[in-house]
């Protein structure tokens, strides 16, 4: 018998972990298309934490780490809660965090 492999991209693993925010697929693809579009420039995704409720980003130019809360129209960046400063790149980030991940950014490398 054959069996069936399943290939995951990083985007599929994120709509998945924001499973607890929403039951809707369409939902979840299009906050999770938000929390990646919020990606740029001098901000990088770093995860998701367990309860879908705050994803964490680090800044390059702050050299910030901060929980961000996850709102039906995306990432509430004004909102943000510090988790840590003068940290020195993205990897680090996961020093300054406390609680359980639903999904981290795997182009990082040294997770956890």
């Amino acid at each position: 018998m054959a069996t069936r492999t399943r290939t995951t991209t990083p985007f599929d693993a994120l709509v998945r972990a924001l499973r607890p925010r929403t039951p809707d697929v369409s939902v979840r693809k299009r906050t999770a298309d938000l929390l990646y579009d919020a990606d740029v420039g001098n901000r990088t995704l770093i995860g998701v934490l367990a309860s879908a409720d705050e994803a964490v980003y680090y800044s390059t130019r702050t050299r910030c780490v901060a929980a961000v809360p996850i709102t039906d129209v995306g990432p509430d960046l004004g909102s943000a809660r510090p988790l840590g400063q003068a940290v020195d790149d993205p990897t680090r980030a996961f020093d300054h965090v406390d609680a359980d991940w639903a999904w981290t950014n795997p182009e990082l490398d040294g997770r956890r």
